[in-house]
Order: structure tokens, then C-alpha cells, then sequence
């Protein structure tokens, strides 16, 4: 905080607006707004004193880098296992550690770090064109993840606790329990929907669904008659369907939604009466967190049960050389990350040119909004041209089409990919690894809450080398590919999740 006048005055620099989190203790934070009143910043800080473990983690959520006094960085980065640390907190939330000299001015790009005298491994120094900066911020946050990981598990062994049941009925309970239920399934997507669906109605209960023709589109006078209609609403996907039915079910009826990833990038959430909804399930920890930090759900009204996977109950026969191929199930938008794909496959044939890559999914070109997306247009024709182009890659991918016969691509597929920027679950991975594939992850923000350690990576080189180690033998491959199904099998199998997630819905624990 002393230093505090000499960070405000550094950053009438700085050429874009950056935004500055500043926290401290309560007479620290006193102190700094009152600097800020005396230098007449009015805008473009704000400042916490001592927020709860729950709001400092949305906080760094919100963080591009952490910045801290070079003076003080060598004992606490040393000590990154100390897990009640800021530093170890920011680092496990994807929060790269950013170096600062007080007489040393605030770089003029907010996407630079400052400049220390001796940097750290983990700082992060991004350069080039903007996009490129961007690549740089999120490999460091991949990183700085990963470090905070590995510093207090066995990554060989690690495995999480994903969830558990619910133990307790969540929300206001049925007005009349014990008797068949009429329920009302509402969203303009049913997809993931219609296990849960066809259980409901194995056990009695009498399901109709108001199908919606998009986000916020429906047939008011169908949903009103509905809502009369049923006992409990379930709102899949938590969007204009949610938000409708929260601002119009009585105080009877029993309200619940699911959310996935896509709508918390919408202005919905922010719509929705959340004390109206009984129930929210979201399908992943760090997805619920989000929810938390962006809206005023209450949090003992959410609940984490996943997505369902199918788990086969016997695998095709699988050559050896299977292992030496990687899959990698969609490549569109660009965030799913094709071009760190390739780049992989650059690594790995540089080293054993046995490896190659099938890309399963439509291609760019296939999609009608492509041509109106002038960026990602042109990041796509980059990696296409890549693959005609560079002798390490041309030969070495295949493109194969969008189908219903995945089981039969995955008998060919040694290892599965995830290179995406960010996902909410990516069903590739689990359905993979139920398929006989070896599941291998960057490590985009909440995979560790989901996955194994040993599946993660911080950047290419770390899966690079994870890859050719796992595969150099046939049958530790094998043996590997198996435990990785197993996991799944046992947190993530169909018959568990559609369990949990009728019960909650009902309202009603075993």
C-alpha cells in the first residue's frame, strides 16, 4: 500500500484502460480509497478488504495476472504448497504471478508484465501481436494451474472428488410427494435431456415438454397452460426459459434448471428470479462457481451433478498401433484449439513420425457463419494451409466427417484430445476414455475438478512428452487406457447421474 501513489501515477500512462483489483486489510483498504479520493481516480479500481475464500476466488476469476512487489516474491513462490497463501490461491484459480518494481513504470500494454529484474519461470511475459499476447496470457494461467496442482498431489495418482450426491432435498420439497408427478421439461435443446426423461416416466410420472425454438422463444399461451398443468418444471439449459418461468410459477409449483457452460455468457442468468428456483444443477464445479460469482443465486439452492456418459459394456478389439493416433473431436470455433493440435503433432512426429491426427467433426468451411467472422476465418485458413504445407503435418491428418458411428472411430483412436481455451465439461474426454482411448488435457480452467491429474497438461510440450511416454509401450498404453475408463465408469456412468439427477429434481433423497 505504500507504494500505492506511485502505481496510480504510473498508470496515466498506459494506453488502454486496465483495470486494477487492489486487496488488503481493513485499514489498508481505508487507505487506499482514500488515496484514490485525493488523486481523483474514480474509475478503473476498485478496492476489497479482506473478502471472504468465496469472493477472493471469483476475484481472481476476473484476473488477468497478479501483481505483486518483486521484494516479496521469493520465499512465497517457493512455498506454493503453502495452500493458504494468496499466491497459491491466485496461481490454483489460473492466475499468472506478474512481477513489479515500484521504480519500475507500469508497462503501457495491460497485457505485458512489468519488467523484474530476474523473472521467474511462471511470470508471464507475453509479446508480439495482440492475438499472440493473448495465446501467452492463457498458456501462463494454463501453467500457473497446473504448478498449484502439482505442488500438493502425486499427479501419477491424483484423482478428484468430482461430486456427490445430494443429501438433502434442495429447495422447497413437492406438495404431495407420493404420488406420480406431472413434470414439465422446458428449452429449446433436449439432447442431453432425454435419459433423465425416459427414467422419469419409468417410474410413473407423467413428462410433457415445452419445447422452445430458441433461447428466448416460445409459445407464452403453450408454456402458461403447462405451468398450470405440472407439479415441478424443469428448465434444461438455463436461459429465456428459466427466466420466463421464474418470473411467472406460483408458489407451489417446484422450480428447477440445469446449466451447462454456453449461458453464462448470455445476459440470461442475469434476468432470472433466482430466489424463485428451487434447484440449480450445474454440470460442473467451476461452472456453479461462476454462476456464484456473476449472479445472486443462492448457493445452498446449487447443486453440481454432471453430464451422463454411456459406458459400452465391452470394447472392439484394438491394435497396438492405435496408439500412435490422436483424436480430437471438433475443431470449430477456433477456442477448441486446432491449431494446438497440430502443434502437437508437430512435437510428437518430430521425434517418431508413427503419430497422426484425425480431426472427427464438420469442417470450417461447413459452417454458414463462418464467412461473417473475419478473425476466425482467417485463423482457420492458417491452420488449413498448415496442413498442406508443412512436411511435418502434410500426410499426417485426416479429416473425418460428422456421423453417428463414433464407437467405431474411437476403435481406432490411441489417444483423445482436449486442446480447447476453455470447456464446461468436453464430452470427448469421458467418451473417450469409454471407448478404450487415452484421455490427454490442457489444462483449461476446471479440468483438475473433473479429471485425473495425470490427464492434465500446462502447455504442447508437457502433453508432448506425457504422449510419447505413455505410448512407447504397448501395453502401458493399455494399461493406462483402461484405468482412465474405469474412472470414468465410476464417476460419471449413465446410471449414477440419471439417478441423482431425478431425485433432485423431485426433490426427494435415497
Amino acid at each position: 500500500m505504500n507504494t500505492l501513489p506511485q502505481l496510480l501515477e504510473s498508470r496515466k500512462a498506459l494506453t488502454q484502460p486496465l483495470h486494477t483489483i487492489i486487496i488488503g486489510s481493513d485499514e489498508a483498504a481505508m487507505a487506499a480509497k482514500g488515496m484514490l479520493a485525493a488523486a481523483q481516480i474514480r474509475s478503473g479500481v476498485s478496492v476489497f478488504a479482506m473478502p471472504s475464500p468465496t469472493r477472493l476466488n471469483a476475484l481472481f476469476s476476473l484476473a488477468a495476472a497478479m501483481v505483486i512487489p518483486a521484494s516479496t516474491t521469493a520465499d512465497p513462490i517457493r512455498k506454493i504448497s503453502d495452500v493458504t497463501s494468496t499466491i497459491f490461491r491466485a496461481r490454483a484459480s489460473g492466475v499468472p504471478i506478474a512481477e513489479w518494481r515500484p521504480d519500475v513504470p507500469l508497462p503501457r500494454d495491460p497485457l505485458d508484465a512489468a519488467s523484474p529484474v530476474k523473472a521467474p519461470r511462471h511470470s508471464i511475459l507475453p509479446s508480439g501481436a495482440p492475438a499472440q499476447r493473448l495465446i501467452s496470457l492463457r498458456v501462463a494461467s494454463q501453467a500457473a494451474r497446473y504448478e498449484a496442482l502439482s505442488a500438493i498431489v502425486e499427479v501419477d495418482t491424483y484423482q478428484p472428488t468430482v461430486w456427490t450426491e445430494p443429501r438433502a432435498t434442495i429447495g422447497k420439497p413437492l406438495a404431495e410427494p407420493n404420488r406420480p408427478q406431472k413434470i414439465v421439461v422446458a428449452g429449446h435443446d433436449m439432447k442431453f435431456a432425454h435419459p433423465a426423461v425416459a427414467e422419469l416416466r419409468a417410474q410413473g410420472h407423467e413428462v410433457r415438454f415445452d419445447e422452445w425454438s430458441g433461447h428466448a422463444r416460445h409459445d407464452e399461451a403453450r408454456s402458461r397452460e403447462l405451468l398450470r398443468w405440472g407439479d415441478v418444471v424443469w428448465c434444461e439449459w438455463a436461459l429465456g426459459n428459466v427466466a420466463w418461468y421464474s418470473r411467472n410459477v406460483d408458489s407451489l409449483t417446484r422450480l428447477v434448471t440445469r446449466l451447462h457452460l454456453q449461458e453464462l455468457s448470455t445476459a440470461f442468468p442475469s434476468t432470472v428470479r433466482w430466489e424463485k428456483v428451487d434447484a440449480t444443477i450445474a454440470i460442473a464445479d467451476h461452472v456453479r462457481r461462476q454462476l456464484l460469482r456473476d449472479t445472486n443465486a443462492p448457493e445452498d439452492r446449487t447443486v453440481v451433478i454432471p453430464n451422463m456418459v454411456h459406458v459400452p459394456d465391452a470394447l472392439p478389439q484394438r491394435h497396438d498401433v492405435a496408439r500412435f493416433r490422436l483424436g480430437l473431436v471438433g475443431m470449430v470455433p477456433a477456442r477448441k484449439g486446432l491449431r494446438e493440435a497440430l502443434d502437437l503433432l508437430v512435437a510428437l512426429r518430430s521425434i517418431d513420425d508413427r503419430y497422426t491426427l484425425s480431426l472427427r467433426g464438420k469442417r470450417p468451411e461447413e459452417y454458414p457463419w463462418m464467412a461473417e467472422r473475419g478473425e476466425e476465418s482467417k485463423y482457420f485458413a492458417t491452420q488449413l494451409e498448415r496442413i498442406e504445407t508443412d512436411p511435418r503435418l502434410r500426410g499426417a491428418v485426416e479429416f473425418s466427417p460428422f456421423g453417428p458411428d463414433m464407437a467405431e472411430w474411437y476403435a481406432g483412436v490411441g489417444v483423445v484430445l482436449s486442446t480447447s481455451e476453455f470447456e464446461s465439461f468436453h464430452f470427448t474426454a469421458p467418451d473417450g476414455a469409454v471407448n478404450g482411448a487415452l484421455p490427454m488435457l490442457l489444462n483449461w480452467a476446471g479440468a483438475d475438478l473433473l479429471y485425473p491429474a495425470s490427464w492434465l497438461h500446462p502447455n504442447v510440450e508437457h502433453m508432448a512428452a506425457a504422449i510419447l511416454k505413455a505410448t512407447a509401450d504397448a501395453h502401458v498404453w493399455r494399461q493406462r487406457a483402461v484405468a482412465a475408463r474405469e474412472f470414468i465408469a465410476e464417476n460419471y456412468a449413465e446410471d449414477r447421474v440419471v439417478r441423482s439427477l431425478t431425485n433432485t429434481i423431485l426433490g426427494r433423497t435415497e
